[in-house]
């Protein structure tokens, strides 16, 4: 992976491969304080309802410096979820 294609990973996280989520994982395990990967890598399990979340959800907030803006990133995603499934 090289920048070019991370640089369109955080331009474009909704629109992510396979590939692209095993990188971020990757990339969340060898820099742990990198908050951007992890929120993205977050997003796609909440996104996915994958059964990882609320163990990445844990660790995630233990690097986070404001978790505030955590827990409003997820309330949102929650709030999208909603308005798919209700419409």
């Amino acid at each position: 992976m090289n920048k070019k294609n991370f640089i369109k990973i955080l331009q474009q996280p909704d629109k992510l491969t396979k590939k692209e989520l095993i990188f971020l994982e990757e990339i969340s395990h060898e820099f742990p304080y990198f908050q951007p990967s992890r929120a993205i890598y977050l997003k796609s399990l909440a996104e996915n309802e994958d059964i990882k979340f609320k163990k990445y959800l844990k660790s995630t907030a233990a690097y986070t410096r404001d978790r505030k803006i955590l827990f409003d990133f997820i309330k949102n995603i929650q709030n999208q979820n909603d308005k798919v499934f209700f419409q």
